[in-house]
């Protein structure tokens, strides 16, 4: 019985561990963005001669970057796209947020110029094809900016336009790079359409009406744009090889010759912090969304949060939430060790029952069943509240993993609860492990060994090899598991490991 037990939670482990790898943290590399379609379509109604141009721009030699520097945060745009590429975030140890093209207008081989940069305010300006396009930046209050375009017909006929702005790209190619270099590529959307907001499938081209915002977001930040103005749509489209881009495009517009439109925009570029979204708009709160077991997520993070205010640190916290939780499962808990003493105890004469009938697995399981028909014993006892804690769990792991509020938050001799605990940097990068010492996974390593004692059953011969194995193999892997996880999320299991092994020990002295 153990042994299934045990190989449930390490499968679940690996799961969880292969999912970590899906959404690891960031660091300082630039990403060069894929290729993307035209995103500007011109219909010209009524052409007499050649169009006319004011003040033309000319395409530059080559690809630049231009850093706009802001009190929190650092914007390297990328000229002449007139895009932003990566957003540094000063509060929270330099984080470099990847957008990929964020804010783009127009068709990437539109060559904008920079018109002006002020203390609190950027403007590019395109002019070329009977258009000039001027995009401006109006950086405000901390995360929360505008954004205007203005569009003016400079030909001598009437323009028919569509300009649709490109949020970000989401690169899922990076999938698989991401597990070498650590980033956390944009990987999920938030959309409000018709008064309903949904979470769309990023992989997937659609198009939604009416939109009142959309965003995207990574592990810790996002962005959000929102229309002043009704009639926008939102998109998801290809944009080269397993990527895609999302954002706004406005109604079709018609400017007669020397006409021109402004149109204005909200924008947010900065942590998933409800306070935060909720005092520009209440509804970006809903983009900090944990999946389908969000509201039992949205109850952790407030209890956590809650916690936080009164006790003045996150690691503090995040410890009476595990004292919290525990005590919530334990009845699940006193269940699952009860069953496992059970059969602990049942142990020896199941050994028995399988030498005895070993040639006749029929006549073994009906005899097996006999067995703990007779003593009461069920044996999944142990394996179901095992599995009904796993969601809550797997929950945790999501609010943890992908709280801002700990990133940067110090513990004892950790630096950074999003991040390794970091005890010591060995001198050599070593196979799997890498150049740091973490001390929270070696221990969750020996509590799980030391529970493993108590919670195994004598056996002999084979059976016996086989546990040792185990009481070796498991600890190991569970390390191995825990050990580029953030330490926030550790020191929460470890917390819960050490109550159920000092809980373990109890019982197994009651014969």
């Amino acid at each position: 019985m153990e042994k299934r037990l045990f190989l449930a939670i390490g499968l679940s482990f690996l799961i969880l561990f292969a999912w970590a790898k899906l959404m690891p943290p960031a660091t300082n590399q630039t990403q060069v963005a894929p290729p993307v379609e035209k995103a500007v379509e011109i219909k010209t109604e009524k052409v007499i001669g050649k169009p006319l141009i004011t003040g033309e721009s000319e395409p530059p030699a080559e690809n630049k970057e231009f850093v706009f520097s802001l009190p929190l945060l650092d914007l390297s745009f990328n000229e002449p796209e007139a895009s932003i590429g990566q957003v540094t975030f000063k509060k929270f140890n330099s984080y470099k947020y990847m957008l990929i093209s964020g804010l783009r207008v127009a068709d990437p081989g539109t060559a904008f110029v920079k018109q002006f940069s002020a203390n609190n305010e950027l403007e590019y300006v395109y002019a070329g094809g009977g258009l000039q396009i001027s995009k401006r930046f109006i950086f405000k209050d901390l995360y929360n900016n505008d954004v205007e375009i203005k569009i003016r017909n400079t030909a001598a006929y009437p323009i028919s336009i569509s300009i649709p702005i490109s949020l970000g790209t989401l690169d899922f190619e990076m999938k698989s790079r991401s597990m070498l270099q650590q980033q956390s590529p944009i990987q999920d959307i938030a959309v409000s359409a018709q008064g309903k907001i949904t979470y769309p499938n990023p992989k997937k081209s659609q198009l939604f009406e009416n939109i009142g915002f959309i965003g995207i977001r990574e592990r810790y930040f996002c962005t959000i744009i929102q229309p002043d103005e009704k009639g926008y749509s939102g998109f998801v489209r290809p944009a080269g090889k397993n990527a895609f881009d999302v954002g706004v495009e406005s109604p079709e517009l018609k400017l007669a010759p020397g006409e021109e439109r402004v149109h204005k925009f909200k924008l947010y570029i900065g942590p998933q912090d409800a306070t935060l979204l909720a005092s520009r708009n209440p509804e970006w709160k809903a983009l900090i969304y944990f999946g389908k077991f969000d509201f039992i997520a949205q109850i952790m993070l407030g209890t956590l949060s809650f916690t936080h205010k009164v006790v003045k640190n996150w690691g503090l916290a995040i410890i009476i939430l595990s004292l919290l939780i525990y005590l919530v499962l334990y009845p699940l808990t006193i269940k699952q060790m009860r069953s496992m003493k059970e059969m602990q105890v049942l142990q020896p004469k199941v050994e028995q029952l399988k030498v005895l009938y070993k040639d006749n697995s029929q006549r073994m399981n009906k005899e097996l069943m006999e067995l703990y028909k007779e003593h009461k014993v069920n044996p999944l006892g142990g394996c179901l509240p095992l599995l009904l804690q796993m969601p809550v769990f797997f929950t945790l792991y999501q609010v943890l993993n992908r709280s801002i509020a700990l990133k940067g938050a110090e513990f004892l001799w950790i630096k950074d609860l999003s991040e390794p605990d970091k005890l010591a940097m060995l001198p050599v990068n070593l196979p799997v492990v890498g150049d740091q010492f973490n001390i929270l996974p070696i221990i969750i390593a020996i509590i799980m060994f030391v529970q493993q004692k108590f919670s195994t059953a004598a056996a002999t011969g084979e059976a016996a090899q086989q546990q040792k194995i185990m009481m070796i193999v498991f600890p190991f892997v569970f390390g191995l598991v825990f050990y580029h996880m953030p330490s926030g999320l550790v020191l929460y299991w470890l917390v819960n490991s050490l109550l159920m092994m000092l809980y373990q020990i109890k019982i197994s002295k009651i014969s």
